[in-house]
């Protein structure tokens, strides 16, 4: 009897569909060509160890001070283009308190994992590495005078870099573990945007850079899930690595350089304690009669000094961004002020001229408004 077929065959001009890949053979292959993920715990492991070395030398758990997150390794503009580009990677493994390591720590132990997996684990630790650095860069690009830190680049580069790898291999990857992970990459994604927003400080610049990158990063990297591919993971993770590394530094000089404000501030901040710490208890002393006004005047002269010098640290400045511009005005206001009080009170310390008294007084108003001033500048996001 004639044969006639199943009726079922594809019509000329239409490709037979393929068929899914079966999830269970998906998640072997995963494993056997990638046996261990020991980068992911190795990373979480580290996070946490430096965080936990950082509260055991005194700094705050919950919100470390802006002096110790540069001292740790922040991100931060005029330091990191000023010879210190070392800080684009150790601001990847700095977190802004508790509740930030928190947040990253999870979302890296739930997504890096299965990443490391389909990557493989030299190239993973590479997608981590450029993705942790473009986002440091980008920081720069958006914020250059803003301290940042956090890992949170280089976590959503891997999430970018999935992006990447099924760009390139969609049809090998079964759909229900992509509606799986979907679902998995989602929450984590809203859990960092939504701490980018309650923690202070957090560089939300690099979540978007480190996201781009590690797309690009993963599609350079990826590999077909073969034998054949799996031997060519680490010498194209070389490449990548060399190749991403030289195009983020040279984009890193690239970019215009600005002066150190908040090292300034910093030193005008230890002048200024110096010069109260010498005109407050003078005047007190003077007051009470309890020292002449020659002595007076000598304590107030070696105040008056440093509020000078804190004036021409302050003018020295160059190439600040117009938001710096006004906030050095704020500060050079009030050193000017201070500068003047301690010339009217040494005025009355020498003539016993009541004008001068009253002068050194308004002037005290005129400085607590400015220091209020200040004040809420510093608050200011």
């Amino acid at each position: 009897m004639e044969d006639r077929g199943s009726g079922l065959e594809p019509r000329p001009g239409f490709a037979a569909r393929p068929r899914e890949r079966d999830p269970a053979l998906f998640v072997r292959d995963l494993r056997r060509l990638t046996k261990r993920a020991w980068v992911t715990p190795t990373i979480v492991a580290i996070n946490v160890a430096l965080f936990a070395v950082q509260v055991g030398t005194g700094v705050d758990f919950s919100t470390p001070s802006i002096d110790d997150l540069l001292t740790w390794g922040a991100n931060y503009g005029p330091l990191t283009m000023n010879g210190e580009l070392w800080r684009l990677f150790t601001a990847c493994f700095l977190h802004i308190g508790v509740m930030h390591i928190a947040f990253n720590m999870f979302a890296m132990w739930r997504s890096g994992v299965f990443v490391e997996q389909l990557f493989g684990n030299v190239p993973f630790l590479v997608l981590y590495l450029v993705a942790g650095l473009g986002g440091s860069v980008v920081s720069l690009v958006v914020h250059n005078n803003t301290v940042s830190a956090g890992a949170s680049g280089a976590i959503f580069g891997i999430f970018g870099g999935l992006a990447g790898y099924l760009a390139r291999n969609r049809n090998t990857m079964p759909k229900s573990i992509l509606r799986s992970l979907g679902a998995n990459v989602a929450q984590i994604v809203v859990l960092n945007i939504a701490i980018g927003f309650l923690v202070p400080r957090i560089d939300v610049a690099a979540h978007g850079g480190g996201l781009v990158i590690g797309a690009i990063a993963g599609f350079a990297l990826a590999q077909p899930m073969t034998e054949d591919g799996a031997r060519k993971r680490v010498p194209r993770a070389i490449l990548v690595l060399l190749a991403s590394a030289a195009l983020l530094f040279a984009g890193t000089f690239a970019l215009p350089k600005h002066g150190n404000l908040l090292g300034a501030l910093q030193q005008v901040q230890r002048l200024d304690n110096e010069a109260v710490s010498l005109a407050q208890p003078a005047a007190a002393d003077f007051e009470a009669q309890r020292i002449t006004p020659a002595e007076l005047v000598a304590r107030l002269t070696q105040a008056r000094a440093k509020w000078e010098g804190a004036t021409a640290l302050l003018d020295g400045l160059s190439d600040l961004s117009p938001e710096e511009l006004g906030l050095r005005e704020k500060y050079r206001q009030y050193c000017r002020l201070r500068v003047e009080q301690a010339d009217a009170t040494m005025e009355y310390a020498r003539t016993h001229d009541e004008s001068a008294l009253t002068r050194a007084h308004n002037l005290l108003g005129r400085i607590e408004a400015q220091t209020r001033a200040i004040e809420q500048a510093n608050q200011d996001p």
